[in-house]
């Protein structure tokens, strides 16, 4: 019964969390059904979980085009950008003969882009900086531990925008059209996907600081399987590096797991 209670408990603190993220300044909603469902499993989860995991940390991005340059009608330039991240993971669920892992997080990352489309006809130029905000729920059904201290996870994550903010501009010409800009922040449309797939494998090392309590540096990598957006900027992917610190709690001992 504690350990039920004490999952519920930390389950509604992070629902509130996701719910005031999800109201504040929402340019395109996710899914709400999603949402819910989201939230209705992780309760419903926690009370199987053999152990409970608070991560926090930075998250690296770098937007890949998978559609390569050909020298003339189109290229891209990329730089990296910086985020955090914040996520709650319920490991070793009683679901045999698989132990699973499952991690509800808000992920923040930033980016520029610089892509460039053109031909006879015409071209357009777009310089610009995105950040966006991200709930995602991640599934791992390979969990590995070597001696009882080494981590290794692998799954799938998905993911719906909650919040985006683009700043810099579009320019360019067209045999109608001499020449023109868009300045893309005053802009209302939504760049950005409201929807996500992508792999995730993890790494964590587990300090012991009480038979029941440890602390997880750890660093995941994320290859997004879907395109980052759904406009102008082109046909590009996210690989996102996450440096964090865990604090995991032990519902039960590891000796009697």
């Amino acid at each position: 019964m504690y350990k039920v209670g004490c999952c519920f408990c930390e389950v509604i603190y992070t629902m509130k969390l996701l719910h005031i993220l999800y109201l504040s300044g929402v340019k395109k909603p996710i899914n709400i059904k999603l949402f819910l469902t989201t939230c209705f499993f992780l309760v419903l989860s926690s009370g199987f979980a053999q152990s409970v995991e608070v991560i926090g940390g930075a998250t690296l991005n770098h937007y890949l085009n998978w559609i390569p340059d050909d020298g003339g009608h189109v290229s891209s330039n990329t730089n990296i950008g910086w985020g955090y991240n914040f996520r709650m993971a319920y490991e070793n669920l009683n679901t045999e003969p698989l132990k699973w892992r499952f991690v509800l997080s808000i992920d923040n990352y930033r980016g520029n882009i610089n892509y460039r489309n053109g031909g006879i006809g015409g071209s357009s130029t777009v310089d610009a900086s995105i950040n966006k905000t991200l709930i995602s729920v991640g599934f791992f059904p390979v969990n590995i531990q070597v001696k009882k201290r080494f981590d290794i996870n692998l799954g799938v994550e998905f993911s719906g925008l909650i919040q985006e903010s683009v700043s810099g501009k579009e320019i360019g010409w067209s045999i109608n059209n001499p020449s023109w800009e868009k300045d893309l922040s005053s802009i209302s449309t939504t760049y950005s996907s409201s929807m996500y797939v992508g792999l995730r494998a993890r790494l964590a090392y587990d300090f012991k600081l009480s038979e029941t309590l440890f602390i997880s540096p750890q660093y995941s990598f994320y290859l997004g399987l879907s395109d980052e957006f759904e406009s102008e900027l082109g046909s590009f992917k996210s690989m996102r590096h996450y440096f964090s610190i865990g604090v995991q709690k032990q519902l039960l001992p590891k000796s009697n797991q």
